[in-house]
Protein backbone atom coordinates (compact mmCIF):
# COMPACT_ATOMS: atom_id res chain seq x y z
CA UNK A 1 0.00 0.00 0.00
CA UNK A 2 1.38 3.47 -0.82
CA UNK A 3 0.02 6.47 0.65
CA UNK A 4 -0.55 7.92 4.06
CA UNK A 5 -1.72 5.15 7.07
CA UNK A 6 -2.31 7.00 10.39
CA UNK A 7 -3.88 3.78 12.11
CA UNK A 8 -0.28 2.54 13.61
CA UNK A 9 3.70 2.93 13.78
CA UNK A 10 4.82 0.34 10.71
CA UNK A 11 7.62 -0.31 13.96
CA UNK A 12 7.35 0.05 17.22
CA UNK A 13 9.71 -0.37 19.84
CA UNK A 14 11.87 -3.48 19.02
CA UNK A 15 14.09 -4.50 22.05
CA UNK A 16 16.08 -7.95 22.39
CA UNK A 17 14.84 -9.06 25.88
CA UNK A 18 18.43 -10.58 27.36
CA UNK A 19 21.19 -10.33 25.44
CA UNK A 20 24.50 -8.83 25.14
CA UNK A 21 25.49 -6.94 22.18
CA UNK A 22 29.52 -6.60 21.16
CA UNK A 23 30.46 -2.76 19.76
CA UNK A 24 31.06 -1.74 17.14
CA UNK A 25 34.04 0.33 15.74
CA UNK A 26 34.06 3.91 16.12
CA UNK A 27 31.75 5.74 13.52
CA UNK A 28 34.58 8.31 13.26
CA UNK A 29 37.29 6.20 12.37
CA UNK A 30 34.82 4.65 9.44
CA UNK A 31 34.34 5.52 6.21
CA UNK A 32 30.63 7.54 6.02
CA UNK A 33 28.12 6.38 3.30
CA UNK A 34 27.92 8.71 0.47
CA UNK A 35 24.39 10.75 0.00
CA UNK A 36 21.59 8.10 -0.74
CA UNK A 37 18.18 9.66 -2.95
CA UNK A 38 15.37 8.94 -0.70
CA UNK A 39 12.35 7.09 -1.70
CA UNK A 40 9.93 8.96 -3.69
CA UNK A 41 7.10 8.68 -0.73
CA UNK A 42 8.97 8.54 2.35
CA UNK A 43 7.52 11.05 4.40
CA UNK A 44 4.58 11.43 1.87
CA UNK A 45 2.69 8.46 3.52
CA UNK A 46 5.54 5.87 2.74
CA UNK A 47 7.82 4.42 5.02
CA UNK A 48 11.90 5.14 4.77
CA UNK A 49 13.22 2.72 3.25
CA UNK A 50 17.27 2.16 2.21
CA UNK A 51 19.37 -0.72 0.08
CA UNK A 52 22.06 -2.06 1.72
CA UNK A 53 24.64 -4.61 0.05
CA UNK A 54 25.50 -8.13 1.68
CA UNK A 55 29.45 -9.70 1.56
CA UNK A 56 27.48 -12.09 -0.81
CA UNK A 57 26.48 -9.47 -3.34
CA UNK A 58 22.72 -9.89 -2.69
CA UNK A 59 20.73 -6.94 -1.81
CA UNK A 60 18.50 -6.14 1.33
CA UNK A 61 15.67 -3.70 1.47
CA UNK A 62 15.14 -2.26 5.14
CA UNK A 63 13.47 0.53 7.11
CA UNK A 64 15.34 2.78 8.52
CA UNK A 65 13.90 2.92 11.84
CA UNK A 66 15.08 5.42 14.83
CA UNK A 67 11.73 3.59 16.88
CA UNK A 68 13.76 0.33 17.20
CA UNK A 69 16.16 -0.44 19.07
CA UNK A 70 17.62 -3.00 16.97
CA UNK A 71 18.17 -4.40 13.64
CA UNK A 72 16.33 -7.05 12.65
CA UNK A 73 15.77 -9.51 9.53
CA UNK A 74 12.14 -10.88 7.87
CA UNK A 75 12.46 -14.81 8.79
CA UNK A 76 12.89 -15.24 4.46
CA UNK A 77 16.55 -13.72 5.10
CA UNK A 78 17.64 -16.50 7.71
CA UNK A 79 19.41 -17.79 4.36
CA UNK A 80 21.50 -15.06 4.84
CA UNK A 81 22.95 -15.37 8.26
CA UNK A 82 24.78 -17.31 10.58
CA UNK A 83 23.32 -18.79 13.42
CA UNK A 84 24.53 -18.38 16.96
CA UNK A 85 23.68 -20.61 19.59
CA UNK A 86 21.15 -18.64 21.40
CA UNK A 87 17.82 -17.83 21.74
CA UNK A 88 16.12 -14.34 22.59
CA UNK A 89 13.23 -13.41 22.79
CA UNK A 90 12.00 -9.86 20.51
CA UNK A 91 9.48 -7.34 22.35
CA UNK A 92 7.57 -6.07 18.95
CA UNK A 93 4.44 -4.11 18.24
CA UNK A 94 2.60 -7.42 17.46
CA UNK A 95 3.50 -8.75 21.13
CA UNK A 96 6.97 -11.09 21.80
CA UNK A 97 8.41 -13.61 19.44
CA UNK A 98 11.11 -16.01 20.41
CA UNK A 99 13.85 -15.77 17.93
CA UNK A 100 17.22 -17.62 17.58
CA UNK A 101 20.73 -15.25 17.46
CA UNK A 102 22.71 -14.64 14.54
CA UNK A 103 25.97 -13.09 13.41
CA UNK A 104 25.45 -9.61 12.08
CA UNK A 105 25.69 -9.37 8.52
CA UNK A 106 28.43 -7.20 6.56
CA UNK A 107 25.96 -4.65 5.58
CA UNK A 108 27.36 -1.70 2.97
CA UNK A 109 25.83 1.16 2.26
CA UNK A 110 27.53 2.37 -1.37
CA UNK A 111 31.00 1.69 -0.40
CA UNK A 112 31.06 2.03 3.22
CA UNK A 113 30.49 -0.65 5.54
CA UNK A 114 27.80 0.39 8.17
CA UNK A 115 28.56 0.20 11.81
CA UNK A 116 26.22 -2.36 13.91
CA UNK A 117 26.48 -3.14 17.37
CA UNK A 118 25.40 -6.70 18.41
CA UNK A 119 24.21 -9.95 16.95
CA UNK A 120 20.77 -9.94 14.82
CA UNK A 121 17.74 -11.71 15.08
CA UNK A 122 14.55 -12.64 12.58
CA UNK A 123 11.03 -11.90 13.17
CA UNK A 124 8.02 -12.65 10.84
CA UNK A 125 7.59 -9.18 8.57
CA UNK A 126 5.30 -11.02 6.39
CA UNK A 127 2.02 -8.19 7.40
CA UNK A 128 4.40 -5.64 7.37
CA UNK A 129 5.50 -5.91 3.94
CA UNK A 130 1.73 -6.27 2.70
CA UNK A 131 1.15 -3.23 4.69
CA UNK A 132 3.84 -0.91 2.63
CA UNK A 133 2.85 -3.00 -0.88
CA UNK A 134 6.35 -4.69 -0.52
CA UNK A 135 8.77 -7.25 0.86
CA UNK A 136 10.85 -6.17 3.30
CA UNK A 137 14.36 -7.95 4.20
CA UNK A 138 14.41 -5.90 7.95
CA UNK A 139 14.49 -2.93 9.84
CA UNK A 140 18.03 -0.71 10.30
CA UNK A 141 17.71 0.23 14.10
CA UNK A 142 19.25 2.20 16.59
CA UNK A 143 22.05 -0.44 17.51
CA UNK A 144 23.36 1.18 13.68
CA UNK A 145 21.98 4.61 13.44
CA UNK A 146 23.04 5.79 17.08
CA UNK A 147 26.75 5.52 15.37
CA UNK A 148 25.88 8.36 12.85
CA UNK A 149 25.07 12.26 12.06
CA UNK A 150 22.09 11.76 9.54
CA UNK A 151 20.08 14.14 7.95
CA UNK A 152 16.91 13.91 5.77
CA UNK A 153 16.38 16.57 3.28
CA UNK A 154 12.92 15.69 2.00
CA UNK A 155 13.04 18.90 -0.65
CA UNK A 156 16.58 17.72 -2.03
CA UNK A 157 15.23 14.26 -1.65
CA UNK A 158 18.89 12.85 -0.14
CA UNK A 159 19.86 11.49 2.90
CA UNK A 160 23.19 12.31 3.89
CA UNK A 161 25.88 11.31 6.72
CA UNK A 162 28.30 13.65 8.36
CA UNK A 163 30.46 12.76 11.16
CA UNK A 164 29.00 15.45 13.23
CA UNK A 165 26.49 18.48 12.38
CA UNK A 166 28.46 20.95 11.87
CA UNK A 167 30.31 19.27 8.92
CA UNK A 168 27.36 19.93 7.43
CA UNK A 169 27.66 23.64 6.68
CA UNK A 170 24.17 24.21 6.96
CA UNK A 171 21.94 26.07 8.60
CA UNK A 172 20.51 23.43 10.59
CA UNK A 173 17.64 25.41 12.16
CA UNK A 174 16.59 24.54 16.13
CA UNK A 175 18.37 22.30 18.00
CA UNK A 176 16.36 19.49 20.16
CA UNK A 177 18.19 18.13 23.03
CA UNK A 178 17.86 13.82 22.20
CA UNK A 179 18.26 11.03 25.05
CA UNK A 180 17.43 7.56 25.47
CA UNK A 181 13.86 7.30 26.35
CA UNK A 182 15.20 5.12 29.54
CA UNK A 183 18.05 3.17 30.37
CA UNK A 184 16.32 0.00 29.37
CA UNK A 185 15.08 2.07 25.72
CA UNK A 186 17.15 2.94 23.62
CA UNK A 187 15.03 4.92 21.78
CA UNK A 188 15.81 8.46 21.04
CA UNK A 189 13.62 11.09 22.76
CA UNK A 190 12.70 15.21 23.05
CA UNK A 191 11.07 17.07 25.97
CA UNK A 192 7.25 17.68 25.39
CA UNK A 193 4.85 16.50 22.29
CA UNK A 194 3.22 17.80 19.03
CA UNK A 195 0.56 19.03 21.26
CA UNK A 196 2.33 21.98 22.42
CA UNK A 197 2.78 20.49 26.00
CA UNK A 198 5.83 21.09 27.75
CA UNK A 199 5.50 17.83 30.81
CA UNK A 200 6.91 14.68 29.28
CA UNK A 201 8.48 13.35 26.27
CA UNK A 202 8.07 12.25 23.04
CA UNK A 203 10.08 9.15 20.88
CA UNK A 204 11.29 10.29 17.63
CA UNK A 205 10.08 7.55 15.42
CA UNK A 206 10.93 7.71 11.54
CA UNK A 207 9.35 3.89 11.54
CA UNK A 208 6.06 5.24 12.14
CA UNK A 209 4.68 6.77 8.66
CA UNK A 210 2.03 9.12 10.21
CA UNK A 211 2.72 12.72 12.26
CA UNK A 212 2.79 11.06 15.42
CA UNK A 213 0.46 10.02 18.51
CA UNK A 214 -0.74 11.57 21.96
CA UNK A 215 -1.38 9.56 25.16
CA UNK A 216 -5.09 9.49 26.07
CA UNK A 217 -4.68 12.92 28.57
CA UNK A 218 -2.88 14.60 25.79
CA UNK A 219 -5.46 13.43 23.26
CA UNK A 220 -8.30 14.37 24.95
CA UNK A 221 -6.95 18.05 25.52
CA UNK A 222 -5.72 18.72 22.19
CA UNK A 223 -9.18 17.58 20.95
CA UNK A 224 -10.93 19.20 23.78
CA UNK A 225 -12.77 17.08 24.72
CA UNK A 226 -11.86 17.54 28.41
CA UNK A 227 -12.61 20.97 30.89
CA UNK A 228 -9.23 20.91 31.97
CA UNK A 229 -7.23 22.12 28.80
CA UNK A 230 -4.06 23.43 29.05
CA UNK A 231 -4.38 26.86 27.25
CA UNK A 232 -0.65 26.70 25.48
CA UNK A 233 -1.02 23.54 23.79
CA UNK A 234 -2.15 23.57 20.69
CA UNK A 235 -6.27 22.54 18.85
CA UNK A 236 -6.77 19.99 16.56
CA UNK A 237 -6.11 20.03 13.69
CA UNK A 238 -3.74 22.72 14.73
CA UNK A 239 -0.09 21.14 16.30
CA UNK A 240 2.52 22.81 18.05
CA UNK A 241 6.29 21.80 18.81
CA UNK A 242 9.23 23.66 19.53
CA UNK A 243 6.99 26.57 19.75
CA UNK A 244 5.86 26.77 16.08
CA UNK A 245 2.57 26.11 15.35
CA UNK A 246 2.11 23.81 12.48
CA UNK A 247 -1.11 23.59 10.53
CA UNK A 248 -3.19 20.11 9.24
CA UNK A 249 -1.87 17.95 12.05
CA UNK A 250 -3.46 14.72 11.48
CA UNK A 251 -2.39 12.67 15.39
CA UNK A 252 -3.85 9.83 16.91
CA UNK A 253 -5.02 8.46 20.30
CA UNK A 254 -2.38 5.77 21.40
CA UNK A 255 -1.70 4.04 25.07
CA UNK A 256 2.05 3.69 25.31
CA UNK A 257 4.80 4.86 27.41
CA UNK A 258 5.37 8.07 25.64
CA UNK A 259 3.76 10.24 23.02
CA UNK A 260 5.47 10.07 19.87
CA UNK A 261 6.68 12.41 16.63
CA UNK A 262 6.79 10.34 13.12
CA UNK A 263 7.88 11.13 9.98
CA UNK A 264 5.21 12.61 8.47
CA UNK A 265 5.81 15.62 10.99
CA UNK A 266 9.25 15.26 10.35
CA UNK A 267 9.14 15.49 6.58
CA UNK A 268 8.47 19.16 7.12
CA UNK A 269 11.76 19.77 7.94
CA UNK A 270 15.38 19.26 6.85
CA UNK A 271 15.55 17.41 9.88
CA UNK A 272 19.12 16.15 11.14
CA UNK A 273 20.07 13.49 13.64
CA UNK A 274 23.28 14.09 14.91
CA UNK A 275 23.23 10.60 17.35
CA UNK A 276 27.15 10.96 18.54
CA UNK A 277 25.84 14.47 19.94
CA UNK A 278 22.40 13.61 21.39
CA UNK A 279 21.05 16.49 19.36
CA UNK A 280 18.17 16.77 17.21
CA UNK A 281 17.77 19.64 14.31
CA UNK A 282 14.99 20.85 12.51
CA UNK A 283 14.50 23.79 9.97
CA UNK A 284 10.79 23.98 8.34
CA UNK A 285 10.63 23.66 5.25
CA UNK A 286 7.32 23.29 4.62
CA UNK A 287 3.69 24.81 6.24
CA UNK A 288 1.42 21.73 5.86
CA UNK A 289 2.75 18.05 5.10
CA UNK A 290 4.12 17.34 1.98
CA UNK A 291 1.85 15.47 -0.70
CA UNK A 292 2.10 12.92 -2.55
CA UNK A 293 0.51 12.79 -6.26
CA UNK A 294 -2.40 10.01 -5.22
CA UNK A 295 -3.46 11.03 -2.08
CA UNK A 296 -3.51 15.16 -3.48
CA UNK A 297 -6.14 13.39 -6.08
CA UNK A 298 -8.46 11.99 -3.81
CA UNK A 299 -7.80 15.02 -1.51
CA UNK A 300 -9.11 17.23 -4.02
CA UNK A 301 -11.81 15.43 -5.34
CA UNK A 302 -13.21 14.41 -1.86
CA UNK A 303 -12.86 18.12 -0.71
CA UNK A 304 -14.71 19.41 -3.62
CA UNK A 305 -17.87 17.27 -2.65
CA UNK A 306 -17.43 18.62 1.00
CA UNK A 307 -17.53 22.17 -0.66
CA UNK A 308 -20.97 21.55 -3.44
CA UNK A 309 -22.64 19.91 -0.37
CA UNK A 310 -22.08 16.13 -1.62
CA UNK A 311 -20.03 14.34 0.98
CA UNK A 312 -22.27 11.87 2.76
CA UNK A 313 -22.22 12.67 7.03
CA UNK A 314 -20.75 15.94 6.71
CA UNK A 315 -22.30 19.26 5.46
CA UNK A 316 -20.26 21.62 3.72
CA UNK A 317 -19.95 24.10 6.95
CA UNK A 318 -18.62 21.90 9.67
CA UNK A 319 -14.97 21.65 10.05
CA UNK A 320 -12.77 19.42 10.45
CA UNK A 321 -9.53 17.69 9.58
CA UNK A 322 -8.79 15.27 6.39
CA UNK A 323 -6.21 13.11 7.79
CA UNK A 324 -5.23 11.28 4.48
CA UNK A 325 -5.45 8.84 1.92
CA UNK A 326 -4.86 4.73 2.11
CA UNK A 327 -4.12 4.45 -1.82
CA UNK A 328 -4.71 1.02 -3.67
CA UNK A 329 -2.17 -0.55 -5.69
CA UNK A 330 -1.96 -0.23 -8.62
CA UNK A 331 -3.11 3.53 -7.99
CA UNK A 332 -7.15 3.76 -9.35
CA UNK A 333 -8.24 4.86 -6.26
CA UNK A 334 -8.54 5.09 -2.51
CA UNK A 335 -9.93 5.59 0.71
CA UNK A 336 -9.75 9.05 2.56
CA UNK A 337 -10.41 9.53 6.50
CA UNK A 338 -11.62 12.80 7.42
CA UNK A 339 -12.46 13.76 11.41
CA UNK A 340 -14.59 16.70 11.99
CA UNK A 341 -13.61 18.95 14.71
CA UNK A 342 -15.09 17.22 18.09
CA UNK A 343 -16.30 14.49 17.36
CA UNK A 344 -14.05 11.18 18.12
CA UNK A 345 -15.67 9.71 14.88
CA UNK A 346 -13.60 8.71 11.21
CA UNK A 347 -15.31 9.28 8.24
CA UNK A 348 -14.02 7.04 5.39
CA UNK A 349 -14.37 7.68 1.73
CA UNK A 350 -13.63 4.81 -1.26
CA UNK A 351 -13.07 7.07 -4.25
CA UNK A 352 -12.16 4.41 -7.66
CA UNK A 353 -11.82 5.50 -11.36
CA UNK A 354 -12.37 3.07 -14.42
CA UNK A 355 -9.14 4.41 -15.80
CA UNK A 356 -6.63 7.30 -15.60
CA UNK A 357 -8.42 10.13 -17.17
CA UNK A 358 -11.42 9.36 -16.73
CA UNK A 359 -13.48 11.13 -13.46
CA UNK A 360 -13.50 9.98 -9.84
CA UNK A 361 -16.33 8.16 -8.32
CA UNK A 362 -17.62 8.33 -4.59
CA UNK A 363 -18.02 4.80 -4.22
CA UNK A 364 -18.71 3.57 -0.31
CA UNK A 365 -18.95 5.87 2.67
CA UNK A 366 -18.92 4.86 6.03
CA UNK A 367 -18.11 6.20 10.07
CA UNK A 368 -16.09 4.25 12.43
CA UNK A 369 -16.46 4.51 16.39
CA UNK A 370 -13.43 5.39 18.26
CA UNK A 371 -12.92 1.18 18.37
CA UNK A 372 -12.85 1.32 14.72
CA UNK A 373 -15.97 -0.18 14.58
CA UNK A 374 -18.55 0.80 11.54
CA UNK A 375 -21.01 3.00 13.30
CA UNK A 376 -22.84 3.85 10.20
CA UNK A 377 -22.75 2.66 6.69
CA UNK A 378 -24.15 6.31 4.11
CA UNK A 379 -25.81 5.97 1.07
CA UNK A 380 -24.76 6.81 -2.03
CA UNK A 381 -26.70 8.64 -4.84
Amino acid sequence: MNGLSAVRPLFAFLAFAATSCGAAENASAAPLPADLTLNEDAGRGGWLLVTAGLENGKEALLALDTGSSHTVFDRSFEANLKKLPTVTVIRGWDGNQNSALYEMPKLTLGKAVLLVDGPAATIDLKSLSALIGRHIDGVLGMNCLRHYCLQLDFGAGKIRFFASASDSKQTLGTAFAMTDFSAADGRPSVDGNLAGAASGRSIIDTGDNSEGWLRPEFYRQWTNRTTSAVEVMARSPSGKFGGETYPEMALREAKAAADGIGLRFLSRHLATFDFPNHTLYLKRTSDGPLPSKGVAELLVFVKELKARGQLPGWSKDEPGLFRGSKLDTPFDGGTVETQKTGDPSTYHYTVRRASVGTPWKLERAWRTDQSGTIAEEYQIK
